[in-house]
């Protein structure tokens, strides 16, 4: 609706169902793609379908899971939008809202870019998909694209509701129940109030074969249920909701997926079931035996029936209809096969009428009459025919073959070998399919060779106008495409040049991406047990690795032997009585410094605030409480060490608390680490420290940075949130609250080069920033190496002080080498 006044057009919408030679995975996916903008500044209709259109081909071409497909067409799409957007002039970008659905099975699975929305329409329940808090920019603002996922299960007469911006009055409330209205009281309550430019799409959920037809909402009419064998019978059944009057019918404007209008014909008159009667069965008949109407048969009269007369050919309820080839008429009349013309391309558009040939029960009888009494005469006659072919192939075969052998065979001719009838005519079959199967495997093997350097020569054009630009967006396109041009070469086979320059494409787009990959390795002859989760890593100066063991509240040693690690089982530091203190599973734990009296080389603290100094020495291994503050301890989550200074993030009581000991002489009451104003805790998961300097992670990936201040006339100052300052491929960096991730763990490193290290469990991945939170580069381990990585994502990451990256897959730790910069 513009205006108030409904609008047919609906630009930016298209379907796609599975071509013939679909990718694996995308066989039986239905795509539904919604492309609208959040301002004036749109594209045309007819650069929104060709991209609509390009988007839909890569779906189908993307092997693997549906998520995995969908965010390359959102990456797609928001490529072409933001290099589109660098050339416009001011004023005149285009920021794309774009929705699009997969219909997998009987599961719906919905993905949204900007502020979009999406109901799911049930029989008893409204699912309404929304994040208010993390819709992202939308597509075409910056280089990252952000993508939210929902799932759902979808049953017959669902509806699912897809809208960019929805009106104040659409809420699960009001749309509670309107899966079981009638589509044109569903209409009127989306419509109804609204008073300016209303965008939306609507899908019912329906028994078939997959088909997606799309149709005007403002012209279809809300179809009515067959009358049930009782109602024939006189009884009453509850009335259909939403059922449009006769005064009401009007003509839908129907659309094949491919755009193009229906046939002008009575296919486009809008007409409910109950009207039709058993003639929507003979609608598909009449689609799929003909696509011509009989000359011959006249127009037949099509009665009226009255308001409550019973249906005369009453259909008994039925959720599928098998077959469409026959037609059953009304009751009283016989079944009939329809004359009618077999279909071609060039006979125009089918009609959609059925007019079954008037045959008398006589005639039926006296052609099956003579049809019973020819076929036993019909069937002898074929079988001595077949039995002379074969003889006379035998004798044929045989008479050939002596004729070669005395040709070949050394002595007399009336000598030769006897080789049996059944040996030569096996020979006469066999050489002839052997001759035909290498025939085609030479052909089928030259096809595929040609359609791979086909493919290949796309991908070095590719290749060359990337090079050749200038515009770093518009040259990391022409290397994505390159790089899909090389996946469809391999389609028809690897060779070394396709892995080699694959190979080299991949490099360039990390280059661009800011990605540098390194290949992970076991740092232990066997894993850890299956009952141990790494959720924690520290290095010493000595490269000694300790790990915290979540699932057991523990802490293990790996000793450095050079160039390897073996696993430390004298080293015990864990829960259990230590002296006439109880400690509890280990919460966190942090390295301590050299030569302290306790001899330690770790620190851990329990849920109650205990605090284990763990010591090579066994014997030596002592625990101690920590004074807790004014108001107890709430929920200790992380803990950090620096300069003579224990912190401990305590979320349930939302502050950070300082203390500050020497000689690891913490008996003092703790220091808040705020002054008057406290940033909110409650969503912190992590905490690093680097000078005086706070770092905390929160859950949904936003960092809040606070500097302590020892002076009482400058307070410490906290900056919440404190962005991301991320930029690529020679763009302008952009300050960004969140990234695309869920990064898990910080950690810091110290000089000589201070970063900030994020763990990405999402993207299996690891970011590193500077001090500043300016992104210096993504960190992605090599997945197809010589040591395959466990599926699961990573629990835990250090980066040690030998510049080795560290990172645990639950029970499973790996190294690898810091790739350089």
């Amino acid at each position: 609706m513009i205006a108030g006044n409904e609008d047919p057009e609906m630009p930016g919408l298209f379907t796609g169902v599975p071509p013939r030679r679909a990718a694996r995975g995308r066989e039986q996916d239905r795509l539904v793609l919604n492309l609208s903008f959040e301002n004036s500044a749109t594209l045309p209709p007819e650069l929104q379908r060709e991209f609509l259109e390009k988007l839909t081909v890569l779906f189908y071409n993307t092997p693997g899971t549906v998520t995995f497909a969908l965010k390359a067409i959102v990456s797609q799409l928001n490529d072409r939008l933001l290099a589109r957007n660098l050339r416009a002039r001011e004023g005149a970008t285009a920021i794309g809202i774009f929705q699009a659905l997969v219909l997998h099975g009987e599961t719906v699975i919905i993905a949204q870019s900007g502020p979009a929305h999406a109901y799911i329409l049930g029989q008893n329940s409204v699912e309404h998909y929304y994040e208010a808090d993390d819709t992202g920019p939308g597509l075409g603002a910056s280089r990252v694209a952000a993508v939210r996922f929902y799932r759902a299960d979808l049953h017959p007469g669902d509806r699912v509701l897809l809208c960019a911006y929805p009106p104040a009055y659409w809420s699960t409330a009001s749309l509670e129940g309107s899966a079981r209205v009638g589509v044109g009281d569903l209409r009127n309550l989306l419509t109804g109030q609204a008073s300016k430019e209303l965008r939306f799409l609507l899908l019912q959920a329906a028994r078939g074969k997959g088909e997606l037809l799309v149709l005007s909402l403002h012209t279809v009419e809300t179809p009515v249920s067959r009358p049930l064998a009782s109602e024939a019978t006189g009884s009453t059944a509850a009335p259909v909701v939403g059922t449009p009057n006769s005064s009401q019918t009007q003509t839908s404007a129907g659309v094949f997926l491919s755009g193009e209008p229906l046939a002008p014909d009575e296919s486009q008159v809008s007409t409910t079931i109950a009207d039709s009667g058993d003639r929507v069965v003979g609608l598909f008949a009449g689609l799929l035996a003909s696509r011509k109407k009989p000359d011959s048969l006249p127009e037949p009269e099509t009665p009226i029936p009255a308001a409550n007369a019973a249906p005369q050919n009453a259909m008994p309820e039925q959720e599928d209809v098998a077959d469409f080839e026959t037609f059953t008429a009304g009751a009283g009349s016989q079944s009939v096969e329809p004359t009618v013309e077999p279909w071609s391309p060039d006979r125009g558009e089918p009609d959609f009428s059925l007019y079954p040939e008037a045959a008398t029960a006589d005639s039926q009888d006296v052609a099956a009459g003579h049809k019973s009494a020819r076929r036993p005469l019909r069937t002898r006659t074929a079988l001595a025919k077949g039995l002379r072919g074969w003889r006379a192939l035998k004798q044929k075969v045989g008479a050939v073959f002596s004729v070669i052998l005395a040709r070949i065979v050394p002595g007399q001719a009336d000598k030769l070998p006897s080789i049996p009838q059944g040996v030569l005519i096996f020979i006469a079959v066999a050489v002839p399919l052997i001759i035909v199967a290498v025939a085609t495997t030479v052909y089928i093997q030259n096809g595929r060779g040609e359609q791979h350097e086909v493919f290949m020569a796309q991908a070095r054009e590719a290749v060359a106008q990337a090079q050749a630009q200038t515009d770093p967006v518009l040259q990391r396109v022409n290397y994505a495409a390159a790089l899909d041009w090389v996946k469809k070469a391999e389609e028809y086979g690897i060779t070394d040049e396709s892995k080699s320059f694959k190979s080299q494409i991949a490099s360039a787009i990390d280059a661009m991406d800011g990605i540098s990959r390194f290949d992970l390795h076991p740092a232990l002859s066997s894993d850890f047990d299956r009952g141990v989760r790494i959720t924690q890593i520290w290095s010493s100066q000595t490269e000694d690795i300790y790990l915290l063991d979540g699932a057991n509240g523990r802490v293990l040693r790996m000793v450095y032997t050079r160039p390897g690690y073996e696993l430390d089982p004298q080293f015990t530091c864990g829960p259990g009585m230590v002296g006439s203190l109880i400690v509890g599973p280990l919460v966190d734990f942090v390295l301590a410094p050299s030569g302290n009296p306790f001899d330690a080389v770790a620190m851990g603290v329990d849920a109650s605030g205990n605090l284990l100094y763990c010591s090579l020495n066994t014997g030596k291994t002592t625990a101690t409480t920590l004074p807790p503050p004014d108001a107890g301890w709430g929920k200790i989550q992380a803990v950090a060490y620096q300069s003579n200074v224990l912190s401990i993030l305590d979320t349930g009581g939302n502050a950070v608390w300082r203390f500050e000991g020497f000689g690891l002489d913490f008996s003092n009451k703790p220091r808040l680490f705020f002054d008057n104003i406290v940033p909110n805790l409650s969503g912190a998961i992590d905490l690093a420290i680097y000078l005086d300097d706070l770092f905390v992670l929160n859950q949904d990936g936003h960092m809040i940075l606070c500097t302590y201040s020892n002076v009482e006339v400058t307070p410490t100052r906290c900056t919440d949130p404190y962005p991301y300052r991320v930029g690529t491929a020679g763009q302008t960096p952009q300050e960004m609250v969140s990234l695309d991730a869920q990064f898990t763990q910080i950690q810091a490193t110290q000089p000589p080069e201070p970063s900030l290290y994020f763990l990405d469990t999402s993207g299996r991945a690891v970011y590193q920033f500077s001090m500043s939170l300016n992104f210096v580069r993504r960190l992605q381990p090599i997945t197809n190496g010589d040591n395959p990585l466990p599926d699961s994502a990573p629990t835990a990451l250090t980066v040690t002080a030998g510049r080795n990256l560290v990172m645990a897959y639950d029970n499973r730790v790996f190294i690898a080498a810091m790739p350089a910069p």
